[in-house]
């Protein structure tokens, strides 16, 4: 009789057991959960307006730039070798044209490559880049040279 009565507990717990795992899966179910097309649109587009109330934010913060008017010396302050390219053309253009005309082109046609690789060659749109690549070595050279 006893040992009739120790099957049916540890049947019981067995089944406790049982039911305990399955609450268990439900709980930290890790089955992919796909997510429809506009609930993405709508989380893109509240993405897009953070980050541009953001840089709104942080253009509105007035900042003060450049060396301040008591200092009695000039300095001559040095960019990190990476962006010396970009200060050797700002020492010698004017700001619109080396700081925002020249990079942005370059960085346009660098985005546009693959696309003017595929309708004027591959060996075109390899020397392009070679082109390019001479170009902002040459100018950042320059500028490690410059004394």
């Amino acid at each position: 009789m006893t040992e009739l009565r120790d099957r049916e507990t540890n049947v019981m717990e067995l089944q406790d057991r049982g039911n305990c795992l399955a609450e268990t899966q439900e709980l930290f179910d890790v089955r992919p959960r796909f997510i429809s097309i506009e609930e993405l649109q709508v989380r893109e587009t509240i993405a897009v307006f953070m980050v541009l109330a953001m840089l709104l934010f942080v253009s509105s913060v007035p900042l003060p730039l450049g060396i301040p008017p008591e200092s009695p010396i000039p300095i001559h302050i040095k960019a990190p070798w990476m962006f010396g390219g970009i200060q050797w053309l700002l020492l010698r253009f004017p700001v619109p044209i080396a700081g925002w005309i020249i990079p942005a082109a370059s960085l346009g046609f660098l985005l546009t490559l693959p696309w003017w690789a595929r309708r004027a060659g591959v060996r075109w749109g390899r020397f392009a880049f070679m082109v390019l690549a001479l170009f902002w070595s040459i100018i950042t050279l320059a500028y490690a040279l410059q004394a």
